[in-house]
């Protein structure tokens, strides 16, 4: 599934590319990161937690009450999401694309929240259940799909065609989710009918709710504010070179959140003590040791590579590289500290890292853009990323000396 979603997103990366050259895909990034973001909150932004709470309970009843306590929250987040286009095809087309023509994106990136936010509850729910089979090709196929639909509707349509095909790339996997659980798994939908409906599990998934769209909404809002000011000020066609190395980076590190997600989480959720570690231990030495080859291979073939998946017009983009990779380092290692927060029930860790790095993202970038350019915009990821992890070890450490975490 994970190779899947790469290839996926680097044919379309270089499909789009090679139409539209860098200051086009400065911009369809922009869009793309926009409705990324809307995504990443539809379904209320359980899918840590109700991966968390599922994989930990002992009998299907009480799964299923999980579940119908998850739907209710995905309801609510389809309005707000709802709202907030509206609100976006008013007032921030401007703002964002610099384009007011292209307000009508926003109108279609809300409508499709309503089958992502469902389709998102289904995802975590076969994870939840390590259901991987259903869960794999739901992706391979939602990302097969995506990438027919984003190809089709550029050639029919140019770059309006781009423009919508991106707003929705995300949309594909859930509609398949939905499918492998309506048709394949029958009885999950039976016993979700008669599951009885529990507020207390509505306010703990609330508590994973809140942190996980302080945490997802954090550092792609400040993403979405440093591409717009990018643009505006250098150029979009900076924008797309600094995009073109971070899209790669999108890619390989979803294999890493994939494992984070699917793998540590679930086991840890269920297990105690000496377990724990034991999880931990060999689940880094086998993230770090693929880390360190992928990043190996990305740093000495960066020329090639983005000549490859984009085209020449590219090759000043691998000025970017270097600190694309440290950053990334960082945000592994922050990533096996956030995680085993999550499975201890306590996911504002992860929201209060996410709002450190976004704030000191920010603040590298206006110190260094004026020196910098576009460099800037690489350099203030990495600095906010070594923060947080500076900052969820530290807390980790001090929970260990006073007894608090196992």
């Amino acid at each position: 599934m994970v190779t899947t979603r790469i290839l996926s997103m680097l044919v379309v990366f270089k499909y789009l590319s090679v139409q539209f050259g860098p200051a086009g895909f400065g911009k369809l990034s922009q869009v793309m990161a926009i409705a990324a973001l809307f995504s990443t909150f539809a379904g209320g932004g359980l899918f840590n937690g109700l991966v968390r709470e599922v994989a930990a309970s002992k009998d299907a009843e009480t799964r299923s009450a999980w579940l119908l306590a998850a739907l209710c929250i995905s309801f609510f987040s389809t309005i707000i999401l709802g709202i907030s286009a509206v609100l976006l095809y008013f007032f921030g087309t401007k703002i964002f694309l610099d384009d007011v023509t292209l307000a009508w994106v926003f109108a279609l990136i809300g409508l499709a929240q309503i089958a992502t936010a469902i389709g998102n509850t289904a995802l975590a729910y076969l994870s939840g259940l390590n259901a991987t089979k259903y869960y794999a090709l739901a992706g391979i196929l939602g990302s097969a799909f995506s990438v027919v639909a984003v190809v089709v509707a550029t050639k029919r349509y140019g770059f309006s065609g781009a423009v919508a095909g991106s707003a929705v790339f995300a949309l594909a996997p859930s509609i398949f989710a939905l499918a492998f659980l309506f048709f394949k798994m029958p009885d999950q939908i039976v016993q979700l009918l008669s599951a009885n409906f529990e507020i207390a599990k509505v306010k703990k998934l609330a508590t994973y709710s809140l942190a996980m769209i302080v945490a997802a909404m954090a550092v792609p809002a400040a993403l979405v504010y440093i591409r717009s000011h990018l643009g505006q000020t250098s150029g979009w066609s900076v924008v797309g070179e600094w995009q073109s190395v971070a899209r790669v980076g999108d890619a390989y590190i979803q294999v890493f959140g994939v494992l984070f997600a699917n793998f540590l989480l679930p086991r840890l959720s269920t297990s105690e003590g000496d377990q724990k570690s034991a999880i931990m231990a060999q689940f880094v030495k086998a993230t770090l040791l693929l880390y360190f080859l992928g990043a190996l291979c990305f740093y000495v073939l960066a020329p090639a590579i983005l000549n490859i998946v984009y085209s020449a017009e590219f090759s000043r983009a691998k000025i970017y590289v270097l600190p694309q990779l440290i950053a990334d380092f960082f945000k592994i290692v922050a990533s096996y500290f956030v995680f085993r927060f999550m499975a201890l029930g306590r996911p504002n860790v992860q929201a209060a890292g996410e709002v450190i790095q976004a704030v000191i993202m920010v603040l590298t970038f206006h110190l260094l853009v004026q020196k910098l350019q576009g460099p800037a915009a690489v350099w203030s990821y990495v600095a906010g990323a070594a923060c947080v992890a500076l900052v969820v070890a530290a807390l980790t450490v001090r929970d260990k000396s006073t007894g608090t975490v196992n």
